[in-house]
């Protein structure tokens, strides 16, 4: 059994500036040098083996075992979900779905683009998210948007800056979930303080939204709207997590706030005159009402433990000692044939079928689609890769200790190690499991609340989601947005860094006033 080294080198500064080469590596190369997302992730990935391998001292088998259990988890489930979401968005292309969504959408909204990204990517996106993460609500926004006459570019950054609110709660509130088991923690004291954060940052991210679609101007003009929206958002969330359940806060909270706006909307007289008929309206609905029921009746009834195989992983299961915890990391792949990515493809099929498309042009398109997010299921397979050997040669663990070990400046750093967390898996619930314990025993050595500390890996988790790869070339694809996710990550840096940092204040002030 293999020991990680805590600090490689002798001096914590030097071993955390050194494990944190291949996340530099991976900016520098995509906004400094615009290389592609394809070839950052391949120059972060060799970044991330010549550290493992000379500096950490980690064993070959440990290293390369580390990078395939990665690139198979981003292989599936993560880009099958990615894939079939996005072919399901082209099927509601083909039948003329989307057109109708359109309509709906022009109908009960205003002809303002930035209400209508607000409700579609923060509401709508939020909705997904809260159903099944994993790239899906990032592709279809994006896309949506692009088709509702937003640019590429501006489709991806506003989709990635609305892809936040509900993300501790994806899939039924797995991240939270995980966030709890490993730290022992009561869920709901977790998600009660997390729900204080995400009151804010939904009235913040609203706001975002209005401001980088269409200006400040268009946010002063429709703060009603933007406090509407949000805190109708956040509040939900809150009242769901302290006093219903916190699983279901990803679902109740946006549809609480869809009705809530709508109404507001119509009583302001901001709706638009255009109507469509009832059929039109659920044409337009359908894919996504399906998508959306079936995969939350699913999780549910944890139907994808019907067909699944367990595969412990040679040479890396039960072969990696984690010295910070003394316990052994597990590597299990774990596969399951009703996954959510194989529902929404099974959807598609059903909905193409009802709609009269032959086979012929239906593998066309599905062939067609692959094609399409090639770049970035390469991108998938590889960050996940990296950020798997990160976490298991000990990288990982020495960049969240370094941070952990900042005295009294704890409060304001605690979100970024959630933020690290997330930037390198792509995932809240990766960061979680990863650093959820850690972040409960520093705060315990330092007199800080534990829960709180928890609370704050998930929320600073979810403004490093805003700049991770894996979410800015899956948004990229969807809109053929070709070389662009430099620019993106780029943009949303600052966003990104600014909201952690706010977090800091925000935690401050919450042990400050005990809320």
């Amino acid at each position: 059994m293999w020991l990680q080294p805590l600090d490689p080198l002798g001096y914590l500064a030097s071993s955390a500036l050194v494990a944190s080469s291949p996340i530099i590596m991976l900016v520098v190369a995509l906004c400094v040098f615009k290389v592609s997302a394809v070839k950052a992730a391949f120059l972060a990935s060799i970044s991330a083996f010549i550290v493992a391998l000379l500096v950490y001292r980690a064993p070959f088998a440990v290293v390369l075992l580390s990078y395939l259990y990665g690139a198979a988890f981003g292989l599936w489930p993560i880009a099958w979900i990615v894939v079939n979401a996005m072919f399901l968005y082209r099927l509601s292309e083909e039948t003329g779905s989307l057109e109708d969504l359109r309509r709906w959408m022009e109908s009960n909204l205003p002809n303002e683009r930035s209400l209508v990204a607000l409700f579609t990517a923060l509401l709508f996106g939020g909705l997904v998210e809260g159903v099944d993460g994993y790239g899906f609500p990032v592709a279809i926004t994006a896309s949506l948007l692009s088709s509702l006459g937003l640019s590429p570019f501006k489709s991806v950054i506003v989709s990635l800056i609305a892809n936040t609110v509900t993300v501790p709660f994806a899939s039924l509130g797995v991240p939270v979930a995980t966030l709890a088991k490993v730290t022992g923690l009561e869920l709901r004291g977790i998600c009660t303080q997390l729900s204080v954060q995400l009151t804010v940052y939904s009235v913040v991210i609203s706001g975002l939204i209005i401001a980088t679609t269409s200006g400040l101007r268009r946010l002063l003009k429709f703060l009603d709207v933007t406090l509407v929206a949000g805190l109708s958002m956040g509040l939900a969330v809150y009242v769901a997590s302290a006093y219903l359940d916190p699983n279901l806060s990803g679902v109740l909270a946006p549809l609480t706030s869809m009705v809530t706006t709508l109404g507001y909307l119509r009583v302001r007289g901001l709706r638009s005159e255009s109507r469509v008929d009832l059929r039109t309206a659920l044409r337009g609905w359908l894919p996504w009402v399906l998508a959306v029921t079936i995969l939350t009746g699913s999780s549910l009834a944890r139907a994808y433990t019907l067909v699944e195989m367990k595969l412990p992983i040679p040479g890396l299961h039960g072969e990696v000692k984690n010295p910070l915890y003394e316990s052994v990391y597990q590597a299990v792949y774990e596969w399951q044939l009703v996954a959510h990515g194989t529902l929404i493809l099974a959807i598609a099929l059903v909905l193409a079928f009802t709609a009269g498309l032959k086979f012929r042009s239906l593998l066309g398109l599905y062939v067609e689609t692959w094609r399409r997010m090639g770049e970035a299921v390469a991108v998938i397979i590889q960050v996940l890769g990296a950020s798997f050997l990160m976490n298991y040669s000990g990288l990982s663990l020495t960049l969240g200790y370094a941070l952990s070990m900042s005295g009294p400046l704890f409060p304001m750093l605690s979100g970024f190690i959630g933020w690290l967390g997330t930037f390198v898996s792509g995932s809240v619930t990766g960061s979680n499991a990863f650093f959820g314990n850690l972040q409960r025993v520093s705060a315990e050595l330092l007199g800080f609340p534990p829960v709180l500390a928890a609370s704050l890996n998930s929320t600073g988790g979810i403004f490093g989601k805003i700049i991770s790869l894996q979410s800015v070339a899956v948004g990229a694809s969807a809109v053929k947005l070709k070389q662009g996710e430099g620019e993106v990550v780029k943009t949303l840096l600052p966003y990104s860094l600014g909201l952690t940092l706010s977090l800091g204040v925000l935690a401050y002030l919450q042990v400050w006033y005990q809320v």
